[in-house]
């Protein structure tokens, strides 16, 4: 993955199955100098989430309840892993803090949302999200990375916007995604597989791939 020499900074989703990789945690301390530490790290919810989904009636819980606890356990994967990479994590974007961090997103999503508190938005949507309102923070442009075990199937001339719709209509992102995107206005997206080291970015423009 190539970083840009702008003064862009970089949200980086580091997926839950990533935690099965155990070259996980180097590779993503890897990109992150790639991209000169302008990054912040919101983590996926990975196993521990694909359980919430599956017992969720035997739990008694609402789409509601199982939402905010998946989010709960994207903040202890968002620490985990940047205990694992030695990288705060802050649960704010006030006051110009240091880059890289994780970002803890439970509270700050309850007030600054807004999101589906259902399946119909999982951690790409929160990326997304995140990187949104790290935009109006911060005034900076800002660029989504979903890092992850594999690489869709995609035509790799749509733009950003095209491409969010596509990636939602085959699963490999959540359904609110391509909305997420829209309104955050990211006009540069990256996938990355973190195991086999590939990239395809999408722009505003026709994308391309590394």
């Amino acid at each position: 993955m190539r970083g840009t020499a702008t003064s862009a900074i970089h949200v980086l989703k580091f997926g839950g199955s990533l935690f099965q990789f155990e070259e996980g945690p180097e590779r993503l301390r890897g990109i992150i100098q790639q991209l000169n530490r302008r990054c912040v790290i919101v983590c996926g919810g990975g196993a521990a989430v694909d359980e919430i989904r599956l017992h969720q009636k035997d739990m008694g819980l609402s789409d509601q309840h199982a939402h905010w606890k998946a989010v709960g356990i994207v903040d202890e994967n968002t620490r985990r892993i940047c205990k694992a990479i030695q990288t705060p994590v802050e649960t704010t974007f006030e006051g110009n803090r240091p880059l890289p961090f994780g970002f803890l997103c439970h509270d700050w999503l309850k007030t600054h949302g807004p999101i589906p508190e259902s399946w119909a938005s999982s951690s790409d949507s929160i990326a997304a999200v995140v990187a949104g309102g790290l935009s109006r923070t911060s005034g900076k442009e800002i660029e989504l990375s979903l890092l992850k075990s594999t690489l869709p199937d995609i035509n790799e001339e749509l733009d950003t916007q095209e491409v969010s719709i596509r990636l939602a209509e085959q699963g490999f992102v959540d359904e609110f995604f391509p909305k997420a995107i829209r309104v955050a206005q990211i006009e540069k997206l990256r996938i990355v597989d973190v195991r086999r080291q590939k990239t395809l970015t999408f722009s505003g423009a026709p994308g391309t791939s590394n």
